[in-house]
C-alpha cells in the first residue's frame, strides 16, 4: 500500500476487490478523480442501476460507460428510465 500510494478507500477497495496481478500480488486500480465519483454517482441515480465510467486515454478526453443489467426486463428498466421512455 505504501508504494503503491494507496489512500485507505483505495486500500479498502483493493483488499474488497481481490484481484491480483501477474505476481500474485493485489494491483492497485487506477484512481478516479472525485470530478468522476461524482458523476458515477448521479449516473447511478439517474438510471436506477450501477454506472461505471472509464477514462481510456491518459487526459481522460476519451472512455466507456458501463451499465451492468440483470435480464431483459432490468434493461427495459434502465432505458425507459435513462431515455425516458414509455
Amino acid at each position: 500500500m505504501v508504494r503503491g500510494r494507496l489512500n485507505v478507500r483505495a486500500a479498502e477497495a483493493l483488499v474488497r476487490s481481490g484481484k491480483k496481478g501477474k505476481s500474485g500480488a493485489a494491483k492497485p486500480q487506477a484512481m478516479k478523480s472525485s470530478a468522476i465519483r461524482d458523476l458515477e454517482a448521479r449516473m447511478t441515480r439517474a438510471a436506477g442501476t450501477k454506472v461505471g465510467l472509464r477514462g481510456t486515454n491518459a487526459d481522460g478526453s476519451k472512455g466507456e460507460i458501463t451499465i451492468p443489467y440483470e435480464n431483459l426486463d432490468h434493461l427495459d428498466r434502465i432505458l425507459a428510465r435513462v431515455f425516458r421512455l414509455s
